[in-house]
Order: structure tokens, then sequence, then C-alpha cells
């Protein structure tokens, strides 16, 4: 999407699509799971042929899903999570799973641990929690949120321990692969200036 560029809006639930010279109305209904005579009546379309370039109303049209986004170890280290001891662990989600966070994402994660009561991006979590009463500080705990800059939306994961030599150890989603579970442990200073704290 670039600036000037015309959004178009169904005026049902549905999809906007502009023909190609491969499309039929048959391969357009099996494409977006509706049925051929639908698009028909709903354009008004005398046959079933339809010309290229022609914009059409799919009614009750369903889209493909977006790609997951890349790990947060894939933009920022260049495809290697170096640096970091982990391991993919395969559950568990706490008891808060019916949360008003997107499923997959590190957000989604982190609020089955805890009942977050706050909005928005990982990164504004921290001032988020804070403006609603919640104790912050720079000290990891066990059962903190550990927010932090790892990427432009931010990250944050859940302190499951900390170690007597200082370092701490998170469980998370989306640092190694999108909707992937792990555990990493994380030494005092390695995350630098991208830290932004804990929410207690």
């Amino acid at each position: 999407m670039a600036t000037g560029n015309q959004i178009v809006v169904p005026p049902v639930h549905g999809i906007v699509v502009t023909t190609k010279a491969t499309d039929t109305i048959d391969s357009l209904a099996a494409k977006y799971q509706v049925d051929s005579q639908a698009i028909i009546d709903y354009n008004r379309l005398r046959t079933a042929d339809v010309a290229a370039g022609t914009t059409i109303v799919i009614p009750g049209g369903v889209g493909g899903a977006f790609p997951p986004p890349p790990p947060l170890y894939q933009i920022l280290r260049g495809g290697s999570p170096s640096g970091y001891q982990y391991k993919v662990v395969g559950c568990c989600l706490g008891p808060y799973v019916n949360n008003k966070f997107p499923v997959g994402w590190c957000t989604y994660y982190v609020a089955t641990k805890r009942n977050v009561t706050w909005n928005g991006d990982a990164g504004y979590w921290y001032a988020n929690a804070s403006a609603q009463g919640y104790p912050v500080g720079p000290t990891p705990k066990v059962g903190a949120i550990m927010v932090t800059w790892e990427s432009w939306a931010g990250h944050v994961s859940y302190v499951e321990a900390v170690n007597a030599d200082g370092s701490w150890i998170v469980s998370e989603m989306n640092w190694v692969a999108f909707d992937v579970i792990d555990e990493r442990t994380i030494k005092p200073g390695q995350l630098g200036q991208k830290l932004v704290g804990f929410i207690y």
C-alpha cells in the first residue's frame, strides 16, 4: 500500500476483485469459497463470461490468510538466534487463552500467562501497564513481564526463573518462529538499550 492508492470497500461482506484474463466465474467462486450463481446474481451479469479488467463483488467471499510474520531473530539478527541460549518447548499456554490479542504473537502468549488489562503493541506495554497502576521496574522477577524493543513493534516475554548469576529465563512466542513457544536465557546487559523493563 502506497500513498495515493485507492482502497475499495465492498458494499456487503465479501471481496472486491478485478478480473484477469484467466478468471472465470467458476474459478472465482472456487477460489473465494462461494456459489458461482451468487456472483452472477449480485453483479447482475447476463452470462457467466467475464471480461478481463472487470471489477466485481464476491458476496461472502473469503480471502486467503496473511502469511505469518518472520520471527524476531530473523528480523534482528539476519536469520540466526546466535548469542542466546534457547530451546523450543512443546507447551504451554497459560489459563487466559481467550484474551484480546491475536494468536501467534508474543502479546497473545504473554496474555495467556497473565491477566493483561491494557492494550497496545508490545513495546508500549510497560507504559500502558504503569498508567493503570501496575508496578514496573528494571529488575527481573519470576512472574514478571519483560518488555523490550527487539522489533519495531516491541516484544514481550514472561519471566519463568531468575538464576543465581543474575541471568533470567523467559518463555515467549514468535521469537524462534511464529506461533512457536521457546525458552530463552538472557544475561545481564545482553539486551542493552533494547530492554525497557519489567511489569510486576
